[in-house]
């Protein structure tokens, strides 16, 4: 049996959280502790929890909205099992995720596990596709390094299991300043401190897609990763590393690329033509943009 901390952070989740709740209790071949931070719901998320009766299950309450970095630093300073497992309240875990996962940590000797995602709208439950489209080509060793996930940086979405006496190596758990990008971060200094990340070419984790607009979505998330690139580039160890700092800044060129192609899609939808000449003069356009621009652009 697989001892494993499932940590939770919940905002306003009230629509999903059982399933989440349910899926990491169901895990097969585990014993589980659910640790679940509510950063002050305003909704009905608290009256369900308060009618949870599993004895594996603690629940802690904060007063007002922190964000979710500082409510799971909360839960994983609770945590006690030999395992930590990252669970967005939204989202959910196929039954047999943990266990395949550990298996395959067991046998590559690896601290730090982790699977593509499923993308499930949360409208119409229908599956959008997975996270990484390319995890099959990252997988061809399945063991991937500090320099691969740098280079990769799609790898940082990924929610892991690592080893808690990982944390512990750290000087800090997410970066509470990081609005968006949180996940890449800490993985890299996860990976700085147990420097393998074992990798399983499947989809066991479905993450549910609740903006209703996936591109706004998108240009959020990577202006968050440009921050956090941004920070990569000033660690000693990538300055002194022409490879490492190369693959950073070829991060942030294409992190910009998609962000301004974000921007442009948007306002082509919404009309907004002199916004468009902003972003058009601004930055770059001919160059930055990606070529799937021109074919929208064609359509429309």
């Amino acid at each position: 049996m697989h001892d494993v901390s499932f940590i939770m952070a919940s905002f306003n989740c009230a629509k999903y959280i059982e399933r989440a709740i349910s899926s990491a209790l169901e895990q097969c071949g585990c014993n589980v502790e659910l640790i679940i931070v509510d950063d002050g719901s305003t909704d009905n998320t608290r009256e369900i929890l308060d009618s949870l009766t599993d004895d594996r299950i603690k629940v802690i309450k904060l007063d007002s909205n922190h964000g979710a970095s500082h409510a799971r630093n909360i839960a994983m300073a609770s945590a006690t099992h030999e395992w930590i497992s990252i669970l967005d309240s939204d989202d959910w875990c196929d039954y047999e995720r943990t266990a395949k996962l550990l298996n395959f940590a067991y046998v590559n000797d690896v601290d730090i596990v982790a699977d593509d995602q499923r993308l499930v709208d949360y409208r119409s439950g229908e599956i959008l596709g997975v996270r990484s489209k390319r995890i099959e080509n990252f997988c061809q060793k399945n063991i991937l390094t500090l320099e691969d996930v740098i280079k990769n940086s799609s790898i940082g979405i990924v929610q892991p299991i690592f080893k808690r006496k990982l944390l512990y190596r750290l000087d800090k758990f997410y970066d509470e300043s990081l609005r968006y990008g949180e996940d890449y971060e800490f993985l890299i200094r996860l990976i700085e401190n147990s420097p393998r990340l074992g990798l399983v070419n499947n989809a066991y984790y479905n993450a549910t897609i609740r903006s209703d607009s996936l591109v706004a979505n998108r240009v959020k998330m990577f202006q968050g990763m440009i921050e956090v690139f941004k920070l990569l580039s000033k660690k000693q160890y990538i300055v002194d590393s022409k490879i490492l700092s190369t693959h950073v800044k070829k991060n942030i060129r294409a992190a910009e690329s998609t962000v301004v192609y974000g921007h442009v899609v948007e306002n082509i939808r919404s009309r907004n033509y002199v916004k468009i000449l902003k972003y058009t003069i601004r930055f770059s356009f001919i160059k930055q943009l990606p070529y799937r621009l021109y074919v929208f652009i064609i359509k429309k």
